[in-house]
């Protein structure tokens, strides 16, 4: 019986038996005790003291070196199961609550990717992920609602997969006036060309309505482009949406937020974005952090972590939005721009080095005034 976990966008299985001496000792004693309530409330015929005394065994052998589990919640299942003495002849995923009630799991879709890989051919799942896992081809899956229906095989019978993606909203560009349409066929020309796009205009001009609408410029994703975004959305713990991926970061977004860091490893906006349009708006509000670091994961397309051995994908493009300076109105028609020259010199100073880096091409949105 196999368990899984997922760090970054890659799944990973671990047998049901070296879950606790994987994890560090204080998620081994949270997971001993979800998995002790949740037998207790189960009728499976084991005494407390008995059930005590086989998690005991399970989490007294010698802590393992190999690749650690920081978030072993997925695995609460598996061991559950194990113990009871039900047998499952294939993957087991789901975490339990104190009454028994296997609760969804972050990155179903990577670990399933992970046990095809490795030839597993039957998973029991959360029955609340079953559209979710269904996106994964080759694995037949069973679903469980708590833990009687795992220890009796499942609530319901094995279903071939089959992807049923909920469809993705967007906004139409016909919707935009008509000195916005003009900067949006601009835009969109460069974005289906692959070019990075940088949006200037003063305040209530569009640039965010525009932005938003630039997804339609990219192509239809294939299946495997739709499979990465399903696998990133899953690994970040949302659903699967179809269509092109559109994220904005707030310019008060942390590094940490934007660049996958976090322990367990998580996506981050850069990732989220990957086969779609990532949005920064305001762009030389951004820290000169993020700002200084975003060249190399959007020009490599993916962004690497040394020091945990892993990379994730980031192939995305970038639409970037500003005010022509700091008030707005610089340049515009029948307003007063004051900011003094110096002043507008280093707002665009800030931002120089990016849109050099990144190739934009600067698209001026007409004001509507």
């Amino acid at each position: 019986m196999w368990a899984g976990f997922v760090e970054g966008t890659q799944g990973y299985l671990v047998q049901h038996d070296d879950v606790l001496v994987r994890t560090s000792e204080r998620a081994a004693k949270e997971t001993a005790y979800r998995v002790r309530s949740a037998l207790e409330c189960a009728e499976v015929g084991l005494e407390r003291g008995e059930i005590s005394e086989r998690i005991l065994r399970l989490a007294s052998e010698e802590r393992s070196t190999v690749r650690m589990i920081h978030s072993p919640a997925p695995c609460d299942l598996a061991i559950a199961m194990s113990i009871s003495g039900a047998k499952f002849d294939g993957l087991v995923l789901g975490e339990l609550s104190l009454q028994g009630h296997v609760r969804s799991v972050r990155g179903v879709v990577p670990i399933l990717l992970e046990a095809k890989r490795q030839g597993i051919k039957r998973a029991l799942i959360p029955a609340y992920q079953f559209d979710e896992a269904s996106i994964v081809p080759g694995i037949k899956l069973v679903q469980c609602f708590n833990l009687d229906d795992a220890i009796n095989g499942g609530h319901s019978p094995e279903l071939t997969t089959f992807p049923p993606i909920a469809p993705q909203i967007h906004l139409h560009p016909d919707d935009l006036d008509e000195p916005a349409r003009g900067a949006y066929d601009q835009a969109a020309e460069a974005v289906a060309a692959g070019r990075h796009v940088l949006l200037v205009g003063p305040p209530g001009s569009g640039k965010t309505m525009i932005a938003r609408r630039l997804t339609l410029a990219l192509d239809v994703p294939t299946v495997e482009e739709q499979l990465e975004i399903a696998t990133v959305r899953s690994a970040a713990g949302l659903e699967p949406r179809a269509g092109r991926p559109f994220r904005a970061p707030h310019h008060t977004a942390s590094y940490a937020a934007i660049f996958n860091r976090g322990r367990p490893l998580r996506p981050g906006e850069v990732t989220l974005a990957h086969r779609g349009i990532l949005f920064l708006d305001e762009l030389p509000e951004f820290p000169s952090t993020v700002l200084d670091s975003l060249w190399i994961p959007i020009s490599e397309g993916v962004t690497w972590h040394a020091t945990r051995g892993m990379r994730m994908p980031s192939k995305a493009t970038v639409i970037a939005a500003m005010m022509p300076c700091p008030c707005g109105y610089d340049g515009i028609e029948g307003k007063v721009c004051r900011c003094t020259q110096r002043r507008i010199d280093a707002y665009w100073k800030r931002v120089q080095k990016v849109i050099g880096q990144l190739d934009m091409v600067e698209v001026r949105v007409p004001t509507r005034y």
